[in-house]
């Protein structure tokens, strides 16, 4: 069974005028079909950071400094910008995850479900 979300080595940091401050360094997790995650930690420990990475859409002045991040087999970190909002958010249904639709349009889509647009 293929994975719907793989991550490999993921490495996340933020670079400020004091240094890098490593907001996720070192993850690996693999997300298949029916299967559903939960992420708990301290405040600052870099959950929300792993949420946008995923979504590839760090806050700067975060950048990827190693790591991959398979959506449906594809590595979406080398993607332009471009070709992500074409081939991943626009485009990539998760199917058999429970509550797909409404989980696929709010984090990988950017929009609500049904809201009229083709993309």
């Amino acid at each position: 069974m293929n994975s719907l979300l793989k991550i490999e080595n993921l490495q996340m940091y933020y670079f400020t005028s004091k240094g890098a401050v490593r907001a996720i360094d070192g993850i690996d997790l693999e997300l298949f079909p029916g299967e559903s995650i939960g992420l708990v930690g301290e405040s600052g420990c870099g959950k929300t950071s792993l949420g946008t990475s995923i979504l590839r859409m760090p806050t700067p002045p975060g950048r990827y400094v190693e790591g991959k991040i398979f959506v449906d087999g594809i590595d979406v970190i080398p993607l332009s910008e471009k070709q992500v909002r074409k081939d991943i958010r626009w485009q990539k249904n998760i199917d058999g995850l429970p509550g797909s639709n409404e989980l696929s349009h709010a984090c990988l889509y950017n929009r609500p479900p049904n809201d009229g647009d083709s993309g």
